[in-house]
C-alpha cells in the first residue's frame, strides 16, 4: 500500500544503526578489492558512493512498495536493509581499506556478517516494541496522525506484533481511512451559530490529524467558560509541547467547580503528570501521582505504575521497583505495561539490591 512506501531502511534511527553496523563488513569487502581498488582513483570511489546513496534514497519508495507487494516479513526486510547499507558504505571505504595488504581470513567475513545483521536485528526488535506501544497509545486517545507515523515505522520494519487486535498494515489502512474522513469533515466550514459542542468536535478532529495549532485557536475562546473545552485545550497544548500552558489548563480543570467523573478525573491527572514530567519537574509529577491515587482509587494501580516510571527516570530503581510491584498488586491487568519497566529496572540495578523489592 502507498502509505508504507517509505525509506526501505525504516525509521531514521534504525537507518543510522544499520549503516554503522555495515562498516566492518564493508571494510572486509573493500580489502578484498585489492589491486582493483588501488588502480581506480579515490575520487571515482567517492562518486560511486554518492551515486549509491542517491539511488537508494531515490528508489526507496519503489523498494518499499515491492517489499509490501511480496509481503516481505521482518527477517526479509532486515536482509534487504543490510544489503543496501553495505552497498552504500563500501565505496567510501575502498580507497583506504584496499591499500591494506592484509589477508582477510574467513573469520573476518563471519564477524563482519554477524555485526552487520545481529545488532540491527536486536535494535529493530526493541524499536518494534516501542513503536507498537506508541501506536496503541495514540489510537486509544484518537491521535490519528501520530498513530500513522508509528504504524508506518512498524510496517517498514516488517513488524508482526499486533497493534490492538490488528496487524500493523491493517491498522495503518484503517487509520488512513479515518484521516481522510477527518480531513473531509474539517474542510467543511462551521456555521456562524455553532455551539460549544460543535466547536469542540471540530477542534478534536483537527487535533486528530495533526493540526493542533488550528485546534487550539478554535478552543481558546470556548475554554474560558467551558470545562470540557479547557480539558481538550490542555490536551492539545500537551501535544504541542507547551508544557506550562498545558499544566495550567489541567490544574484549572481540577480546581473548577462541580464534580468530575472518575474517567475524566483520571485523564486530567494523567495529562498533568505528563506535562510536569516532560517539563523536567519529575518530583512534582511524583507528588501528583499520589494525589491522583487518592482522588481516583479505582485507578490507583495505574498511578502507581506512573510513579514507578517517574522514579526510574529519576534514577531511583529501588523506589521504582516498589511502585511497580504495588501497581501489579493493585491491578494485575497492568502486567503487559509494567513488565517492560521492571526489565529496565533490573537491567540498571545490581541483582543483590533488588532481592527485597522484586515482585
Amino acid at each position: 500500500m502507498n502509505a508504507s512506501a517509505v525509506l526501505s531502511f525504516g525509521p531514521p534511527l534504525l537507518s543510522i544503526v544499520q549503516l554503522l553496523c555495515a562498516v566492518p563488513l564493508g571494510v572486509v569487502v573493500a580489502m578484498k578489492c585489492g589491486g582493483t581498488g588501488r588502480r581506480v582513483l579515490p575520487l571515482a570511489w567517492v562518486s560511486l558512493g554518492i551515486a549509491m546513496m542517491l539511488l537508494v534514497v531515490g528508489f526507496s519508495p519503489a523498494i518499499a512498495s515491492a517489499l509490501d507487494r511480496d509481503e516481505m516479513g521482518f527477517l526479509g526486510r532486515s536482509a534487504v536493509r543490510t544489503v543496501l547499507a553495505l552497498a552504500i558504505v563500501t565505496p567510501w571505504l575502498v580507497p583506504i581499506a584496499s591499500r591494506w595488504r592484509v589477508e582477510t581470513p574467513p573469520v573476518a567475513w563471519v564477524a563482519g556478517v554477524l555485526l552487520a545483521t545481529l545488532p540491527p536485528l536486536s535494535f529493530a526488535l526493541r524499536l518494534t516494541e516501542t513503536l507498537s506501544a506508541e501506536a496503541a497509545s495514540h489510537l486509544d486517545t484518537g491521535r490519528l496522525a501520530k498513530a500513522r507515523a508509528a504504524l508506518v515505522g512498524l510496517v517498514a520494519i516488517g513488524s508482526w506484533r499486533l497493534v490492538g487486535s490488528s496487524a500493523p498494515v491493517v491498522a495503518l489502512g484503517a487509520v488512513e481511512r479515518s484521516i481522510l474522513a477527518a480531513e473531509a469533515e474539517t474542510a467543511r466550514p462551521l456555521g456562524p451559530n455553532a455551539g460549544p459542542s460543535s466547536v469542540m468536535q471540530r477542534a478534536f478532529r483537527l487535533a486528530q490529524i495533526g493540526r493542533e495549532d488550528d485546534a487550539a485557536a478554535m478552543l481558546e475562546p470556548v475554554a474560558r467558560v467551558n470545562r470540557e473545552a479547557a480539558l481538550l485545550l490542555a490536551s492539545v497544548d500537551r501535544d504541542r509541547e507547551r508544557w506550562s500552558e498545558s499544566e495550567r489548563g489541567y490544574r484549572r480543570v481540577l480546581t473548577s467547580a462541580g464534580p468530575l467523573d472518575a474517567a475524566t478525573l483520571a485523564m486530567t491527572y494523567d495529562g498533568l503528570i505528563d506535562a510536569l514530567r516532560f517539563s523536567g519537574r519529575g518530583p512534582d509529577a511524583i507528588d501528583v501521582t499520589r494525589d491522583a491515587a487518592r482522588a481516583v482509587p479505582r485507578h490507583a494501580g495505574h498511578f502507581a505504575m506512573q510513579r514507578g516510571r517517574l522514579e526510574l527516570d529519576a534514577g531511583r530503581p529501588l523506589a521504582a521497583m516498589n511502585s511497580l510491584s504495588s501497581a501489579l498488586k493493585l491491578d494485575p491487568s497492568l502486567g503487559p505495561q509494567v513488565a517492560p519497566l521492571i526489565r529496565q529496572v533490573k537491567v540498571r540495578t545490581p541483582a543483590c539490591l533488588l532481592q527485597r523489592s522484586s515482585p
